[in-house]
């Protein structure tokens, strides 16, 4: 099964990038990537692995320092026995690159699970890339990467970030993506 599993992700990889436009109603799975590296500027969302668990810069408090940011606010939603937490709306600007912690979790916890991630209408110049995290024990969490193409216009951009546990789909939830000037 393993082996399937890994063949169907490795075709998805290939095959994916070719696909453009925008997907409408149809779902498409993420592919696993990379944090983005040698960024020029630190930026609030940028990700920093604590003893707890994968978090945004702007959440980590250092003692006796002032904060630069604003800490990043999330919300919980709750899918079937899901308990999920992540950011429902991302303000950016064109070109630029969001992280969207996505952590899952249930009573009784998630133990030797495995979290997958798919996309329902994302738009055009929005691109998304599950690029791995590290949580607490019984936990589930990966981060969502969302580069925005340099060209995209000022304006809203909604779709749905699908969860799926050990094959088993509990369905989407909403993503908004502001960009702006």
């Amino acid at each position: 099964m393993k082996k399937i599993f890994i063949s169907v992700v490795l075709i998805v990889a290939v095959v994916l990038p070719l696909i453009s436009g925008c997907q409408g109603g149809e779902r498409t799975s993420l592919t696993n990537g990379a944090l983005p590296t040698s960024v020029a500027t630190e930026a609030p969302d940028d990700i920093v692995h604590t003893p707890g668990g994968d978090a945004y810069r702007a959440n980590v408090h250092q003692v006796g320092e002032p904060d630069k940011w604003p800490s990043i606010q999330s919300v919980d939603v709750v899918l079937g026995s899901l308990n999920i937490n992540y950011r429902r709306n991302i303000e950016t600007k064109a070109g630029e690159t969001r992280n969207n912690i996505i952590s899952v979790y249930k009573e009784g916890g998630l133990i030797d699970s495995e979290l997958a991630l798919y996309s329902v209408a994302v738009s055009e110049g929005v691109g998304l890339n599950d690029v791995g995290g590290g949580g607490r024990f019984g936990m589930l969490l990966t981060v969502l990467a969302i580069a925005i193409s340099a060209g995209v216009a000022t304006g809203e951009y909604t779709f749905q970030i699908g969860i799926e546990i050990d094959s088993k789909d509990y369905g989407t939830i909403p993503c908004t993506v502001s960009v702006i000037e």
